[in-house]
């Protein structure tokens, strides 16, 4: 499955994408794409997204 996402600025929010019943979240490492586990979701969401 290959999904492209365009934008133009980081958006204040964290973005899931759903897969059927199943939620995954990607963050850009560089020039690629990392799936993250549940747990690095967390850490990521509570540190990229300070509120």
């Amino acid at each position: 499955m290959n999904i492209e996402v365009y934008c133009d600025e980081a958006y204040p929010a964290a973005v899931f994408v759903k897969d059927d019943a199943i939620e995954k979240f990607y963050v850009r490492t560089g020039p690629s794409t990392t799936e993250l586990s549940a747990s690095q979701t967390q850490d990521y969401i509570s540190k990229r997204f300070k509120g």
